[in-house]
């Protein structure tokens, strides 16, 4: 079976507009590096970065789906991650 034909047209315009969203940021760190440096880069950077994190999360692992203590669990990890990566580097 086409695993196209089985999934619903609103899901692969959804995951076309996350992945779109997810180069969008990519190209904006991209220019931001040839604008911004120091501390205001790395701010930049990783405050992305942890926007790119959410949506892959939320999005292509399905997580927007799963029960709310996992939610609630990958939120507590993404914000613990980004702001030990603050805390290290400041």
């Amino acid at each position: 079976m086409n695993q196209e034909a089985s999934r619903p047209v609103g899901a692969s315009f959804k995951v076309a507009s996350v992945w779109l969203a997810l180069v969008f940021l990519t190209v904006a760190v991209w220019l931001e590096s040839r604008l911004i440096s120091g501390y205001g880069l790395m701010i930049a950077i990783i405050s992305m970065t942890s926007i790119k994190v959410v949506l892959v999360i939320s999005s292509y692992m399905e997580i927007r789906n799963a029960p709310i203590w996992l939610k609630s669990l990958c939120a507590v990890w993404v914000a613990t991650v980004f702001i030990g990566i603050f805390v290290i580097l400041k």
